[in-house]
């Protein structure tokens, strides 16, 4: 068995390879970056299906029978049931994002999802796939109906509680293109934003900056606080994945697999503290130097850049540059954070939006799930031109079809008659 991979991280638009880098990756890392049709070899077991399931199993064996225990208060389970329904969401959420098309209303109907599983059995077998319409209304009645029993206070990063779940709902709005209800969602979060036992903050890169870059562990993966650790203030709901394929990795000395195309890299204004997060050492192009795990949870920075993003659709552009120069104050030094003169208009402002959410993820994975959603965007119709692999000899392209993940042969041959995608 083949060790799983979060293949995603391989097939985002910032990424290059060179000859060198390009060897080092494993053959399903290759296939990612290639965008090619089958990612999986017969052995691999991968993370995108078998890890969501897994976690599937355990959500509806609570979800079904947790009412019925014998302890608690009929508050208590149904708020435990509630934490579960949204967490079995969220997975359905990322399944879909893997497996499934983006969102298209006209064709939502008819195109093949994921199975739709909601029963705790291990007897089950040769699955059938929901459509997308049918993941995307289930993953929204869950959340709609769930979310209001989470706990209201924040008293860990690893229960959901309803500022993450919020901020779920808002996301998977966002997914569907249906911003006012997104923008419900994360009002509604924003209420909430305080009402939390751990700290919750963002990071001021001004402070912190110069004492993670003077540790001479910074190069090391070490210093800046893990998606684990207590004093990442920034983690809401902790989700980890790790990136270290594409970070220098835990001592500073793993070899390259994949690094950052120079016109990306050149997108950092001047006075963005994030740059300092990336380094050439003795490598033709950037690669990420430090934060070697991602939050695919809920995170702060990604609140602030969604609801901004939101804002602006509806039109509310003045309260949507509040919001994102608020964020950016965390993140540039003292004078820079200002939005540029040359975001004008509100596609200007949406467009600007989206570009902060890729400079903040940079080489964690995340773009992936932009570069699906705003696929048909008339307003990102440009970033296709960017959609191209080198590994130092040879060019892929990103077509349509290659939004989505092939299922594995590893899930195929128990399910022979479940259509497979092309």
């Amino acid at each position: 068995m083949s060790p799983s991979s979060h293949y995603w991280l391989f097939m985002t638009d910032e990424l290059i390879a060179t000859p060198e880098s390009f060897n080092n990756m494993t053959v399903a890392q290759r296939n990612a970056f290639q965008w090619r049709a089958d990612i999986f070899t017969p052995d691999d077991h991968p993370f995108e299906w078998g890890g969501s399931y897994r976690q599937i199993f355990v959500y509806n064996l609570v979800v079904n029978e947790v009412m019925d225990a014998i302890d608690g208060t009929i508050a208590e389970r149904r708020q435990i049931q509630a934490e579960a329904r949204v967490a079995r969401a969220w997975n359905y959420m990322m399944l879909a994002q893997f497996f499934g098309k983006p969102f298209n209303p006209a064709t939502a109907s008819t195109d093949l999802a994921i199975p739709l599983v909601l029963e705790a059995s291990t007897g089950q077998s040769n699955f059938t796939r929901a459509t997308v319409q049918q993941i995307w209304d289930f993953i929204l009645t869950e959340l709609e109906e769930a979310v209001p029993y989470l706990n209201d206070m924040t008293t860990s990063r690893f229960r959901m509680a309803r500022f993450a779940g919020y901020n779920i709902m808002g996301r998977a709005y966002m997914l569907v293109h249906n911003h006012e209800r997104a923008l419900h969602a994360f009002t509604e979060a924003e209420m909430l934003r305080n009402r939390t036992t751990v700290p919750i903050e963002l990071f001021n890169y001004r402070e912190m900056m110069p004492i993670w870059t003077e540790d001479a562990r910074w190069h090391n993966g070490e210093v800046y606080p893990g998606m684990l650790h207590v004093t990442n203030t920034e983690n809401v709901l902790t989700r980890q994945i790790g990136v270290n394929p594409l970070t220098a990795g835990i001592g500073g000395s793993a070899p390259p697999r994949a690094l950052i195309k120079p016109e990306f890299m050149g997108m950092f204004l001047e006075g963005d503290l994030r740059r300092h997060i990336y380094n050439r050492r003795a490598f033709e192009f950037y690669r990420r130097e430090a934060r070697i795990s991602h939050n695919e949870g809920v995170d702060l920075p990604m609140f602030y850049i969604n609801f901004a993003e939101v804002l602006a659709r509806i039109g509310n552009v003045e309260r949507a540059r509040e919001v994102i120069t608020h964020f950016r104050k965390h993140r540039f030094e003292e004078g820079f954070e200002t939005i540029p003169i040359e975001v004008v208009s509100q596609a200007d402002l949406i467009r600007f939006i989206v570009q902060e959410r890729l400079l903040e993820y940079m080489a964690t994975g995340h773009r992936w799930f932009d570069m699906r959603r705003l696929w048909n965007d008339p307003l990102f119709q440009h970033l296709k031109t960017n959609y191209t692999r080198f590994d130092g000899t040879t060019t892929w392209t990103l077509t349509e079809d290659r939004l989505v993940y092939r299922i594995p042969p590893s899930v195929m041959v128990f399910n022979p008659n479940m259509p497979n995608n092309p």
